[in-house]
């Protein structure tokens, strides 16, 4: 692994060419147009919908698209003017009403969340409320199982009503339909309800409902998006069967409790509209490495590579975002010509590398694949911030990971979008050579002994922690997440006063 990345925004064009002439056939499996499961819910443009713009202006009284919240939150927050995005506007149907959901930003928000809801009946907009989703200090905002208040204002900052979670179970009484009832199973005699099929999407899914037989929206022409859930009903992307394009790590996510509430709702007669817009920024690293380490093509790729430890040459994979008709797999890398090393070859729709590292081999990040890593950020950032008249799906540089597979464990490299993120200057081979010898002496602390094959042996926790002192002193690079992830284990490491501690990401 001594040869540097080649990564040039020229491949752009040579990618785009090569995309365009393939097969138009690899879709994702189970989500094909006519999915029975698919979402009810679609993209809107503003322009498409200026009765729901109109009524935001007069509802809010100003000419603009922000929202002053005048008067103090239900839960004490002292709410400042937000502003009204409209890159992501979702239309979704509800027990029969239709909503229009925004995201709000710019808020004194602290870790909550807010969207306007517009409900409209019969093709008139009839509410907007701001609905805020506050989760309990030291969680996040999980939309299966919410631990936090969830209240609802007007546009002109007073508050309507508010519910408290526990678990995804809202406190409203099964008899009168009010906050403040029996909030357990045992006690209120709730029911749980059941959670939205594997691989399919939502509008209202219950087995054995009425609602099995709605037409989702992806059956109408024009009408394109799926929501794909996991098999605990946790949103992993969505996917547009307009242009055949998958996008995961989404900022759309569909909200279900535990209780009677059908909707994560800011009162108890479960409406809205069910679904919630994140900004990119926060979902947080800890639930983009969830996401990938949980997509089943990426532990069926891991599990491979696992197997090729004790090969003479290093495995690997990259994932590639669709685009075209082609993408959604991994491809197989091919290895430096007449070497044991993989070509990382990188393609401006690659968001996810898998590599092995065989057993003669260091069982942790090389100094090259720290390097490679920090060319790639860099790339992609700089794929980012040029034009892309042809809406190619090109991966955020908080998206993409990099993987090792050993057969003392498996590490991942992240970045969390740090402003200050430091490209690494130009180094020479003399220079990767003293690195590498560093690089040695910090690892080889790390060494207990031989096996019967003449590999080493080592203490996993000591490798770690000198790998992390090694990038600290040599490498040191703004923004890096460096994770464990064996098996369901998914663990931050990180190097404080050059001790290594360990953050799990539950």
């Amino acid at each position: 692994m001594i040869k540097k990345l080649i990564l040039r925004l020229c491949l752009m064009m040579a990618v785009m060419l090569s995309l365009f002439s393939c097969r138009n056939d690899l879709l994702p499996e189970n989500n094909n147009l006519q999915n029975p499961n698919a979402s009810r819910f679609r993209m809107v443009k503003l322009k498409d919908i200026p009765n729901v713009e109109q009524f935001i202006h007069q509802q809010s009284g100003r000419a603009d698209l922000q929202v002053p919240l005048s008067e103090a939150s239900l839960t004490g927050k002292d709410l400042t003017v937000g502003v009204i995005e409209i890159s992501t506007i979702v239309e979704t149907v509800n027990e029969g009403e239709t909503y229009y959901v925004f995201k709000i930003e710019n808020l004194n928000s602290g870790d909550a969340v807010y969207n306007l809801e517009v409900k409209q009946a019969d093709g008139i907009p009839v509410t907007a409320e701001i609905i805020e989703y506050d989760p309990q200090d030291g969680t996040t905002v999980d939309f299966q199982h919410f631990t936090g208040s969830i209240s609802s204002y007007g546009l002109d900052g007073k508050a309507i009503s508010t519910v408290n979670y526990n678990d995804g179970l809202g406190n409203c009484s099964p008899a009168t339909g009010v906050p403040g009832g029996n909030n357990t199973s045992e006690g209120g005699g709730i029911n749980p309800i059941d959670l939205p099929p594997p691989n399919g999407g939502w509008y209202n899914w219950e087995e054995g409902g009425s609602n099995n037989n709605t037409v989702p929206f992806s059956n109408v022409p024009g009408d394109c998006t799926d929501i794909i859930l996991d098999s605990h009903g946790n949103t992993q992307g969505w996917y547009d069967h307009c242009n055949n394009n998958y996008y995961p790590n989404p900022n759309v996510h569909k909200t279900t409790t535990t209780g009677e509430i059908p909707n994560l709702s800011p009162d108890c007669n479960g409406e809205g509209a069910g679904v919630i817009i994140i900004s990119n920024e926060d979902i947080t690293t800890c639930e983009k490495v969830k996401a990938t380490t949980n997509n089943l093509k990426f532990k069926v790729k891991k599990d491979t590579l696992a197997t090729k430890t004790h090969e003479d040459h290093e495995y690997g994979f990259s994932y590639e975002l669709p685009y075209g008709g082609i993408g959604g797999e991994y491809r197989t890398l091919d290895l430096y010509p007449n070497d044991v090393f993989i070509n990382f070859n990188a393609y401006i729709t690659s968001q996810t590398f898998i590599h092995s590292h065989i057993d003669k081999m260091y069982p942790i990040f090389s100094p090259e694949d720290v390097i490679r890593f920090n060319e790639w950020v860099n790339w992609v950032n700089s794929n980012n911030a040029v034009p892309n008249p042809d809406n190619i799906p090109l991966p955020n540089a908080t998206n993409i990971s990099y993987t090792v597979v050993t057969s003392q464990g498996s590490y991942m490299l992240t970045f969390d979008g740090a402003t200050d993120f430091n490209i690494f200057p130009a180094i020479t081979q003399t220079q990767i050579d003293d690195l590498i010898k560093d690089y040695i002496e910090f690892i080889n602390k790390g060494v207990t002994g031989t096996d019967s094959n003449g590999n080493y042996t080592y203490n996993t926790v000591k490798v770690e922690g000198e790998f992390l002192k090694f990038i600290n002193k040599n490498l040191k690079m703004n923004g890096l997440k460096v994770f464990r992830i064996n098996d369901n284990e998914r663990t931050e490491l990180r190097l404080e006063n050059n001790i290594r501690k360990e953050y799990p990401c539950p």
